[in-house]
C-alpha cells in the first residue's frame, strides 16, 4: 500500500495525520486477534498460579475444564452472529442497504454513513451490524467507484467494524443479556436481572449517545482529502466489484423441477416454523413485558425472523 506524499500530507488535518501515523504502525506490529487471545490465556495461567498458589498440572486441568463450561453461552454468541448475517443477507435488507449507500457524495460523507449505520445496528444485534456494516461499505465503495468518486476505502471499511466497540451498550450486549437468562453461570451469586435494568441504566444511554455523536463525526474528519485519498488496493477491488449477488428466486421455475427442490423452494415451511417462532416471541412479551427478553430470546426473534424474511428454505 502506497504511502502519501509528506507534501500532501502536511496540508491535511492534523487528525488525519496521527490517523495515518497510527495506521502505518498498525499495519506493522498489530498482530491476529488470535494471539491477543492466547496471550491473555498465558496470563491467566500465570495469574492462577501465582495469586491462588496453584500447580501447573492444577490449572492445567481447570483451564481444559473451562473451556466447555462455557459452551453453552459460546453456543448462543455464535448463533447470535450467524442470525444477525441471516437477517442482513435477506432481500429486503439488501435492496434497504443499497438504497441508504446512494445517499453519500463524498469520502466523508460515506465514512459518517457507514459509521453511523453500523453504530445504530450494533444497538440492535451485533451480528446484524457486523454484517450489514460490511455490506454497506462495500456498496458505496462499489457506487463510488462506477462514478469516480474518491473515497478510503480502508476507512470505510474500519468504519463498517465500529459496532464491535458499541454492541456492549445496546440490546444485544452480552452481560445484560446473560444475567437476564436462567440458568447463567452467575445466577447463585447475583440472581436474575433484567435487561431493561442494564440498557436503561443513565450511564448507559449517556455511553450510547455519546457513541452515536461522537464517533460517526470522527470517521467524517478522519478522512484523508485531496491526493492523500489511496486507491482501492487491488486484492479489495476484486471483492468491491463482485456482483451484489442475485436474489434468489422464491418459486422452482424449473418444469422437471424434483420434489426436493419444489419442497426447498415452498414457502410453507418457513412461514409455519417462523411463523411458531414469532408467535411465541410475542406471546413472551404479553405475558411478561420487557423482562422475557434475555439472550434467548433475541436468537429466536434472528433466527425465525430470518426464515420469515427469506421466505423459503433454499434462500
Amino acid at each position: 500500500m502506497s504511502k502519501p506524499n509528506s507534501a500532501a500530507e502536511a496540508k491535511d488535518s492534523l487528525l488525519i495525520r496521527m490517523g495515518n501515523s497510527f495506521t502505518r504502525v498498525s499495519q506493522k506490529y498489530m498482530p491476529d486477534p488470535t494471539i491477543f487471545a492466547i496471550a491473555l490465556t498465558i496470563l491467566a495461567f500465570l495469574l492462577a498460579m501465582v495469586m491462588k498458589r496453584l500447580s501447573p498440572a492444577a490449572v492445567l486441568g481447570n483451564w481444559y475444564a473451562g473451556l466447555w463450561e462455557l459452551l453453552t453461552f459460546a453456543m448462543q454468541m455464535a448463533i447470535c452472529i450467524i442470525g444477525g448475517a441471516v437477517v442482513a443477507d435477506a432481500p429486503v435488507a439488501k435492496r434497504a442497504i443499497n438504497r441508504v449507500a446512494s445517499l453519500p457524495q463524498n469520502g466523508p460523507q460515506a465514512a459518517f454513513l457507514v459509521a453511523a449505520v453500523t453504530i445504530l445496528l450494533s444497538y440492535v444485534q451485533f451480528g446484524l451490524s457486523l454484517a450489514g456494516g460490511a455490506l454497506l461499505a462495500k456498496s458505496i465503495a462499489r457506487n463510488f467507484r462506477r462514478r469516480g468518486v474518491p473515497c478510503e476505502y480502508g476507512l470505510l471499511v474500519a468504519c463498517a467494524y465500529l459496532g464491535q466497540m458499541t454492541w456492549c451498550v445496546g440490546f444485544s450486549n452480552s452481560v445484560g443479556l446473560s444475567i437476564a437468562t436462567p440458568g447463567h453461570f452467575l445466577e447463585s451469586e447475583i440472581g436474575l436481572i433484567p435487561l431493561n435494568s442494564y440498557i436503561f441504566n443513565p450511564m448507559n444511554l449517556f455511553l450510547a449517545a455519546g457513541f452515536i455523536v461522537l464517533l460517526p463525526l470522527f470517521a467524517y474528519l478522519l478522512h484523508p482529502k485531496g491526493d492523500n485519498v489511496r486507491p482501492i488496493p487491488d486484492y479489495a477491488l476484486r471483492v468491491v466489484e463482485e456482483p451484489a449477488g442475485e436474489i434468489l428466486s422464491e418459486k422452482a421455475e424449473k418444469k422437471n423441477a424434483s420434489v426436493g427442490e419444489l419442497l426447498n423452494n415452498s414457502h410453507a415451511f418457513c412461514w409455519i416454523i417462523g411463523g411458531m417462532g414469532i408467535l411465541y416471541v410475542v406471546y413472551a412479551f404479553v405475558t411478561k413485558g420487557f423482562a422475557a427478553f434475555d439472550l434467548n430470546l433475541l436468537n429466536a426473534i434472528l433466527i425465525f425472523g430470518g426464515l420469515l424474511l427469506h421466505g423459503t428454505v433454499a434462500n
